[in-house]
């Protein structure tokens, strides 16, 4: 989380180091407490055009499905992604 014009930023990203490209992007902007402005982007292929989430619980949902499909989540050293607000 960061400051832009002194209101709250929250962006979290979710790259492939392998592939070396990004799967998911979230970027919430609020503005005395209420979301102002977001932006939501999900990739899970090359192949599959980009889509824009409508949500945080859908952008949540993708990352745990991308991590759940991959076998992250049966990893000896699996950490979930930290979402911070």
């Amino acid at each position: 989380m960061s400051d832009l014009n002194k209101q709250p930023v929250m962006a979290t990203e979710l790259y492939d180091a392998i592939e070396r490209r990004m799967l998911a992007s979230y970027i919430q902007l609020t503005k005395e407490g209420k979301e102002y402005l977001r932006n939501c982007e999900l990739q899970p292929t090359l192949q599959e055009k980009e889509t824009i989430c409508a949500s945080k619980q859908e952008f949540d949902a993708f990352v745990s499905s991308i991590w759940s499909n991959r076998g992250l989540a049966s990893s000896r050293n699996f950490r979930p992604p930290q979402i911070l607000f």
